[in-house]
């Protein structure tokens, strides 16, 4: 960590140190830190998708999930058929407890190529959407 914040000194500006102190203090669980270097990041290079999708998460780790959400929509607008991206607004919906939002972008992520079935039918982020009806009857057979 050290050796990146000194050649941030003569690289204030360099987008890739500061996504990888931001990594650094995701795994110190510094998430306020985190937020603030991967906020840098997308200043200076706004196109920057990596960092913009690990900053939603940092969000949805503090259960700041409208935040998630927005970010994860931006994310849509540069890659609108990556499935992930449907599927982790899925999950972000089913934290809020709008499990019909949720199952919408379930849907989507199916539709875009998400086929991890086991992850689909344990993912904790997915508690909410599984009590209902119209998800028991979309995992059967999968």
């Amino acid at each position: 960590m050290e050796k990146i914040q000194k050649a941030l000194i003569n690289e204030p500006d360099n987008p890739a140190l500061h996504h990888e102190l931001g990594i650094l203090f995701i795994y110190r669980g510094e998430l306020d830190r985190a937020i603030n270097q991967y906020k840098k990041v997308l200043l200076l290079r706004p196109q920057f998708s990596q960092a913009q999708n690990e900053l939603a998460w940092v969000y949805a780790k503090k259960e700041e999930y409208r935040k998630a959400i927005s970010l994860f929509n931006k994310l849509l607008e540069k890659q609108p058929e990556n499935a992930i991206v449907h599927y982790n607004l899925a999950c972000m919906y089913s934290r809020l407890n709008k499990p019909k939002a949720s199952f919408d972008w379930l849907t989507k992520a199916i539709d875009k190529g998400y086929k991890r079935w086991d992850i689909i039918k344990y993912d904790s982020d997915l508690a909410n959407l599984r009590k209902t009806p119209y998800y028991e009857e979309f995992v059967k057979g999968h």
